[in-house]
């Protein structure tokens, strides 16, 4: 992720905003988006996250002894293009 840094004028009329917004220059082209970050927002996206973790699930897929894919062989299908699973490719 990239950062940047903003000054006192800029991070005041940010702090007005409540919500994603619309970054446009000056001829009105969209230049990119701005979401605030909040306590709330915060702890919203992190309960939607959590709803979709079945601590079930993880236990039965740490419990049988399959072994992952690194980020490089996972990397090497997609670039691959193929429909085949990623196992197949490795194995």
């Amino acid at each position: 992720m990239n950062t940047v840094t903003v000054d006192s004028a800029l991070q005041q009329s940010l702090g007005l905003l409540n919500g994603l917004t619309e970054i446009r220059d000056a001829r009105g082209r969209v230049i990119g988006y701005f979401s605030p970050a909040t306590a709330d927002t915060a702890a919203a996206a992190y309960a939607q996250a959590a709803a979709h973790i079945d601590p079930a699930e993880m236990k039965r897929r740490k419990d049988s002894g399959a072994s992952g894919l690194t980020t490089a062989e996972v990397l090497e299908h997609l670039k691959s293009g193929t429909s085949r699973s990623p196992e197949s490719v490795t194995s």
